[in-house]
């Protein structure tokens, strides 16, 4: 991924920062700042985006990975979940 004017290549929420101009509507723009400051916002905002970018990347590797070798089994993907979530974990101490 390009980035105009710098040298080095960057992963997402890597380098220095850059400031830039967004718009998002006022309700979200207030919700935010309610929630995290007036200084936050940029904090929250590059931390959001980020997350957002993993979830893209990491969908585009399932769907390879099921394109190459077929879908998932669900039980599987259940169970992995829970172990994720801790869920497991909990339901072993349960028992």
């Amino acid at each position: 991924m390009a980035n105009p004017g710098v040298d080095v290549q960057f992963m997402p929420g890597e380098g220095p920062a850059r400031s830039i101009s967004v718009s998002f509507t006022i309700g979200t723009y207030e919700a935010v700042r309610q929630r995290v400051g007036k200084r936050g916002v940029s904090k929250f905002i590059e931390e959001a985006t980020v997350r957002a970018l993993n979830r893209a990347l990491l969908s585009e590797l399932v769907d390879s990975i099921e394109e190459a070798t077929g879908p998932f089994d669900a039980e599987e993907v259940a169970k992995k979940t829970a172990i994720l979530r801790g869920e497991a974990a909990r339901e072993a101490g349960a028992a």
